[in-house]
């Protein structure tokens, strides 16, 4: 082979490889979508790590789409499981991990099924306060939906992230009016004392005077703290603490990364 006909074909290789493995990966991407609208588990579970070695940066539209679709299906399960309506399910950390990734995107439309996620992937609770007012409802939709523990203190934490960040991401008048209700609720009556901890941390958060006053009630008075059924020692001890500490300014955990 001549060096003109070398140069030729190497010429046309430059133009040629690069064009099929952008197809190969256009094809495998759209691959992992579909094996992300399955209603296999597992399957949906090797689709995400897929996804994951090629990287956020990476994902095309297609797969974004199927990626926030499948994390809303996952959010769906996992609330049924919290409120008892379906048994406990395989692989439940799978909804974490697709939420985890898809906070990447910072997409609006994850919204959905990052709320879903509440109470089993900590970064959702920063991400979703990110989103400001778009993301409020959903979330007081999450706390009128279940008593479960864990996901009220993600869900009382990410609205006082909303109400600490209202400076830069504006909520409204009727939006406020819903937190602080919120809030008295969870400091109103026997509830959990996580639930009633998170619920200090909102009302001072808000700076709402009756708020104020509650919280006030349950720093200085014993009795204040046996009326929400905490009546263990130590935890009327650190319940008034918090309250206290609150009123005194002392920020509460966990604090936003980015503040």
């Amino acid at each position: 082979m001549t060096l003109n006909k070398v140069v030729l074909v190497a010429n046309i290789l430059l133009v040629l490889v690069p064009n099929i493995v952008n197809a190969q990966a256009q094809v495998s991407q759209s691959e992992i979508a579909r094996q992300l609208q399955t209603d296999n588990r597992d399957e949906r579970a090797r689709a995400l790590r897929m996804a994951q070695a090629i990287g956020a940066q990476g994902i095309d539209t297609e797969l974004r789409e199927a990626l926030i679709s499948a994390l809303e299906v996952e959010g769906r399960l996992h609330m049924q499981r919290v409120r008892g309506e379906i048994e406990p399910l395989d692989n439940p950390l799978l909804v974490a991990k697709l939420a985890n990734f898809v906070i990447e995107f910072r997409d609006s439309r994850s919204i959905p099924g990052l709320t879903g996620a509440l109470g089993m992937a900590p970064p959702v609770i920063f991400a979703l306060a990110d989103f400001g007012e778009p993301a409020v409802q959903p979330v007081l939709d999450i706390v009128a939906s279940t008593d479960d523990g864990s996901v009220l203190m993600d869900a009382l934490a990410t609205l006082r992230f909303m109400v600490e960040g209202a400076e830069a991401r504006p909520l409204s008048t009727t939006t406020l009016s819903e937190i602080r209700g919120v809030a008295e609720r969870f400091l109103t009556g026997e509830q959990s004392v996580v639930t009633v901890w998170r619920a200090i941390d909102l009302a001072v958060a808000l700076d709402d005077p009756g708020l104020r006053r509650t919280v006030e009630s349950l720093a200085s008075d014993v009795g204040a703290v046996f009326a929400r059924g905490i009546s263990e020692p130590d935890l009327v001890f650190k319940t008034q603490k918090r309250a206290a500490d609150r009123l005194a300014g002392d920020p509460p955990l966990p604090r936003h990364p980015n503040r």
